[in-house]
Formats: C-alpha cells, sequence, structure tokens
C-alpha cells in the first residue's frame, strides 16, 4: 500500500508542474493562498525519503498517527504564525519530528519542548527559562523563538536543506562540513559522510513527514486534535501569583490555564517581574484584564527567582543491546532503578535496542569563574561557549556595550 501511494504520489507531482495546474481557484480563500505562496520547501522523493515514509507509514505507523494528532491541536496557529513572518508554512511538520508536538519533551541532551531548544539557544531568542517557568514549553512564545531562528539559519545557508540541517548539528558544524565538502549541496554532504549520523537521516525524515502531511488520506493517515486549542490571547497579571488564584477569581477552568500556559512549571506567574503575560481564551480576555487591582493582594511575599539548574554538558548517554533490561543497566551504572527511570522519564521497565538512556547527569556549581579574552573572540561567542544569553554576560561584567579588549577577565559565572 505505502509503494503505491509513493508510486501515486510521485505521478501526481509529476503532472502538477504546468503554470495552469500551478494556479489558485476562484474559491481559494486569501488566507489559504497566501499559505500556498509560502509552501517554498523542496520536495523529493530519493531513496532516503523512501525509506523514512516507509518507516512512518508502516513500523512506527502508531506513534506517527499520534504525532500527527497531537499537532493538529496546534497546527493552524503554528502555520499562521510561520506565514506571517514569510516562512513556509511546511516548517510545521519539523516539529512532528522534533517532539511529536509534545510540549514538555525532553530529548537526551536536554533539549526541551516543542521545538526542543537546548538552553543558551533558547535564551539567545527571548525564552525565559528558570526554576518557575520554561517558555520552551510554551507551543506559541517556542514558534516565535524557532522561526527567528530558522530565518537566521536559512538566510545564512541560502537553503532549507542546510538551514534543517543546521537546526539539527548546529550552524558550526554544517559550515565546517561545507569547507571540507567545498559544496553548498546537502545530498553531497551527506553521500560523503561529512555531517553527523543523526544529520544525514534530518532532512530526509523531515520531508518524509512533510510528504505524509500532504497526503494524509493516501497514505492512510488522519488529523484529530483530541482536544481543541482556544483562541488566546497574552493578557499581563500581577507577578508572583498562582494560576489557582486566577482560575478562581475568572472562573476559569484551572485545567484550562494549566493547558495552555504549559511553560509555568510551578502553576504559577514567576518572580522577578512585577507583571508576566499568560495566555487567556478569547472569550474571558476583558474579564482577567480587569481583574489586576484584585490580584495584587494575591501576590507571593518573600519568593525570589531561582535559576535554572540542569546541565546536560557532562551526561552519559548508554545505548541498549541486544538481551539488556532495565535493571541490567541499573546495576551495570550503580544506579537504583527508580532513579533511571526518573532521569529517563520512563514509565515502565520496558526498553528497545537502540534506545538511548541517560545515565549520569551533573548540576550547575555556584562558582565564580573568569574568563580570560583571546584574540579574535567577541562577547556573543564567549556568551554561546558558557551557555548564557549576551545580555546575562553583559548583566555579569556591568558591560554597557559589547565591546572587549584581548587579556580582559570576563566572569562567566555567578
Amino acid at each position: 500500500m505505502v509503494d503505491e501511494a509513493i508510486k501515486s504520489y510521485s505521478k501526481i507531482e509529476s503532472e502538477t508542474t504546468s503554470e495552469e495546474d500551478l494556479s489558485f481557484s476562484s474559491e481559494t480563500t486569501p488566507t489559504q493562498q497566501k499559505k500556498r505562496n509560502y509552501e517554498l520547501v523542496p520536495e523529493e522523493l530519493n531513496k532516503k525519503i523512501k525509506k523514512w515514509i516507509k518507516y512512518y507509514s508502516v513500523k512506527d505507523r502508531e506513534r506517527f498517527q499520534r504525532f500527527l494528532n497531537r499537532g493538529a491541536k496546534y497546527k493552524e496557529v503554528i502555520e499562521d504564525l510561520l506565514v506571517e513572518n514569510h516562512l513556509p508554512p511546511d516548517l510545521y511538520y519539523l516539529g512532528i519530528i522534533e517532539s511529536g508536538y509534545v510540549t514538555s519533551a525532553v530529548s537526551r541532551v536536554g533539549a526541551v519542548g516543542p521545538w526542543q531548544f537546548m538552553l543558551p539557544t533558547a535564551r539567545e531568542y527571548g525564552l525565559q527559562v528558570n526554576y518557575y517557568v520554561d517558555e520552551r514549553q510554551d507551543p506559541i512564545r517556542s514558534t516565535e523563538a524557532a522561526i527567528k531562528y530558522l530565518r537566521w539559519l536559512y538566510q545564512r545557508k541560502g537553503s532549507w536543506h542546510l538551514a534543517l540541517a543546521a537546526y539539527n548539528a548546529g550552524p558550526g558544524r554544517v559550515k565546517r562540513a561545507m569547507r571540507r565538502g567545498r559544496t553548498k549541496d546537502y545530498w553531497k554532504l551527506t553521500k560523503r559522510r561529512l555531517l553527523p549520523r543523526d544529520t544525514r537521516e534530518y532532512v530526509s525524515q523531515f520531508l518524509a513527514a512533510l510528504t505524509i502531511g500532504r497526503n494524509l488520506e493516501k497514505f492512510g493517515f488522519h488529523e484529530r486534535a483530541d482536544v481543541d486549542y482556544p483562541d488566546v490571547e497574552l493578557v499581563d497579571v500581577p507577578s508572583p501569583v498562582k494560576l489557582s488564584r486566577i482560575a478562581e477569581k475568572s472562573k476559569i477552568p484551572l485545567k484550562t490555564l494549566k493547558q495552555i500556559n504549559p511553560h509555568l512549571t510551578k502553576s504559577m506567574t514567576p518572580p522577578g517581574s512585577k507583571t508576566y503575560g499568560i495566555w487567556v481564551p478569547q472569550p474571558q480576555v476583558k474579564t482577567v484584564a480587569a481583574l489586576n487591582s484584585q490580584l495584587q493582594k494575591f501576590k507571593i511575599k518573600g519568593i525570589k527567582p531561582r535559576r535554572y539548574l540542569a546541565n546536560y554538558k557532562n551526561t552519559k548517554i548508554h545505548r541498549v543491546r541486544r538481551g539488556q533490561t532495565l535493571g541490567h543497566i541499573a546495576r551495570k551504572y550503580r544506579l537504583s532503578l527508580s532513579y533511571l527511570k526518573r532521569i529517563n522519564r520512563l514509565k515502565s521497565d520496558r526498553i528497545y535496542v537502540g534506545q538511548r538512556l541517560r545515565v549520569k547527569t551533573s548540576t550547575y556549581k555556584r562558582s565564580h569563574t573568569y574568563h580570560v579574552v583571546r584574540r579574535g573572540q567577541t562577547l556573543g561567542g564567549i556568551a554561546r561557549r558558557y551557555r548564557l544569553s549576551l545580555s546575562q554576560l553583559k548583566r555579569l561584567n556591568r558591560l554597557r556595550s559589547s565591546k572587549i579588549i584581548i587579556g580582559q577577565r570576563l566572569r562567566v559565572k555567578n
């Protein structure tokens, strides 16, 4: 069935290249036309892409269907944001292969949220991450950050294949691969194995998901959201205040507020600022906005901001081999079974061959650490090296500009 669908799809693609076929019908709405105008991601069916289409359609079919259903809840919002920012709505399917649109998804190296942002990149693109809030889990804020990052990558790489490869491996790695291979052709870099193994599959995975997504019926899939995502607006409320207080005063179910604000990890607005913008269903926007004075008296006193503590730089990963059990792996690394399950977010003891498990973690230690500026270094480069945002590094060193000199000592940790 999958092979027939691929053949049928290829035939349809080859038949829609005429100017007449590519024109819009009179029944196309302005919004639909605008979206189609930005369908710019190249789609092709080579051997690698067909392999992943087959994998998603057969071997991993049940899980891929879950991803489609979960993503359906956010699809319209995300595609609209992409189009408004002049990016292809096709990039919606990047979230499918990154996280399956699980807002709380955490990768083996500590990337979080539907767009799988690492902490330094998240902060660089304006996402707030600390003990009380992780905006990488906010489907709207994280999408806005992903749009900025993807646009930056595309402007520098000049093709979506290379931009997506850079999203996976990092722009530096792709740049070095292009320099070694003396080519800007992603497929040539892949064939010559100049990119990391995961990145050599990444674009094919994306294009496979995109091909299926554009032809759901042909491949026997559907998109059916388990829960509708409401139209929401950002409303500033006093901070820190518990969501339960806002729910009580506004008559919005607490469950609803938590569902549309999954980034508020402690179910409260974060300390550190007088107000914080939360997402509110449109029908209740005026109600919540009018509660400002009432919510002031529910502000939690004596609570201070706390830094985000997780550091995955030195994380050790174990790849599961045939015959191994979770208990065996726990004993090998002298861990308790419950701890191993907790750091890998496992609900059962079931594992599979090839699965990667985190078996060692570390946390930041508070100490004063300094970096001595060397020739050719920039403040932005130093900030990225120490997993800080540029504004953080400037604040730590009381700098008003990004100008630095050779030999200058910069504080890079509190």
